[in-house]
């Protein structure tokens, strides 16, 4: 996957420079994403670059999102295919336990809410992975109070389902996030 550029930001492969910024902005705090230490960050950007490196790896890659005027570290975001286990939702038509889906991840520096840059990146997200890999929908959760990520899921179009819960698992309330590819639909009716 080539680096995207947006009206404001760059997204592009991790590097080894990364690493510290990685850890402050989304690592270092459970209001974002952590906490983990910068070990496991350090094997997780490595793991990114692998990733990225490799042609039939590229596309699911961990990707930096960095401000494109002076290449400052703000988040990152990924599409990461998964057996779907655990995004169950009662209006699912005839669900299918285990089918393959594609999740957009996204997790920016507290610094960074607010402004629009998780949007702006996940557009760019989502373009690439309907008109360029063709998938059919994307999937995505989170707890039934993170309701920022919630309104940012609805923002991008995503209908918002109340998820069931997972035999074994007490996680609490969550929301399933489905947003179909529309671009597919209509190359279907052409």
């Amino acid at each position: 996957m080539e680096p995207i550029e947006t009206e404001r930001l760059l997204i592009r492969a991790f590097t080894m420079e990364d690493v510290e910024n990685v850890h402050r902005e989304v690592y270092a705090s459970a209001d974002v994403w952590g906490p983990k230490s910068r070990v496991e960050v350090k094997e997780g950007v490595l793991y990114a670059m692998l990733m990225s490196r490799h042609a039939d790896d590229g596309a699911w890659a961990k990707r930096a999102v960095v401000l494109k005027d002076s290449d400052v570290f703000i988040g990152q975001v990924r599409l990461s295919p998964s057996y779907n286990w655990f995004y169950r939702w009662e209006e699912e038509p005839a669900p299918l336990y285990n089918k393959v889906e594609v999740e957009l991840a996204f997790a920016f520096g507290k610094a960074y809410w607010g402004k629009s840059y998780a949007y702006e990146a996940s557009r760019a997200m989502i373009h690439y992975a309907f008109a360029e890999l063709k998938l059919p929908r994307l999937v995505g959760g989170t707890g039934a109070d993170n309701l920022r990520s919630i309104n940012l899921h609805r923002r991008l179009g995503y209908r918002i389902y109340e998820a069931l819960p997972i035999p074994g698992h007490d996680w609490g309330a969550g929301v399933v996030a489905v947003l179909d590819n529309e671009l597919q639909s209509e190359n279907d009716t052409v």
